[in-house]
């Protein structure tokens, strides 16, 4: 077990952890000034029911530096009780806390809910596509990250598709304990 379980990972929202992920832009970070769900392809209702009703996410780009937030979203997801699998042909791991790293998103065992991507945005075109053969049910760009393409290619291929916003923030916010008490 990595040392850094003991304890949770620092929030994805922090400046020094979002603005090392994208490349040292500043910029709004989740809830503040963030557009919501429901002005994006898909509403507010739909990413709740996304949310609720998956079981399987891929999360590509998934890194084994705790300090990057692909490693932090996924460590929360991973304690939601979602089954999780890293794609990142670069990671050097077979696993990043106890969730199985692949190459391919072809390679995932099991149908995938939502492809969660923790790539910049000139390649989630080729991510899309891959979703789409997969039989993936939703494409999710995390954060910071948008393409018309990409979308296109989803929208396309029957996906749901969510841009520029964090799965982590967006499931703590509709599905979080404060939520399900409203």
């Amino acid at each position: 077990m990595a040392p850094f379980m003991s304890q949770p990972p620092r929030p994805c929202s922090t400046p020094s952890a979002t603005t090392a992920w994208y490349g040292g832009r500043g910029g709004t970070m989740a809830g503040k000034g963030r557009p919501p769900v429901e002005e994006g392809p898909v509403t507010e209702a739909e990413v709740r029911e996304l949310l609720a009703s998956s079981k399987v996410i891929a999360v590509v780009g998934l890194s084994p530096n705790a300090d990057r937030p692909s490693n932090q979203i996924a460590w929360y997801l991973h304690h939601q009780g979602y089954e999780l699998y890293g794609v990142n042909p670069m990671c050097g791991d077979a696993e990043v806390f106890g969730i199985p790293v692949l190459e391919r998103l072809e390679q995932v065992p099991k149908p995938i809910d939502v492809v969660d991507v923790f790539r910049r945005a000139e390649f989630t075109p080729e991510v899309a596509r891959a979703a789409v053969a997969v039989g993936a049910r939703a494409l999710w760009l995390q954060l910071g990250i948008r393409s018309a393409e990409a979308r296109a290619i989803a929208e396309a291929g029957g996906l749901a598709y969510v841009e520029d916003h964090c799965i982590k923030v967006e499931h703590a916010r509709l599905l979080g304990a404060k939520a399900q008490r409203r």
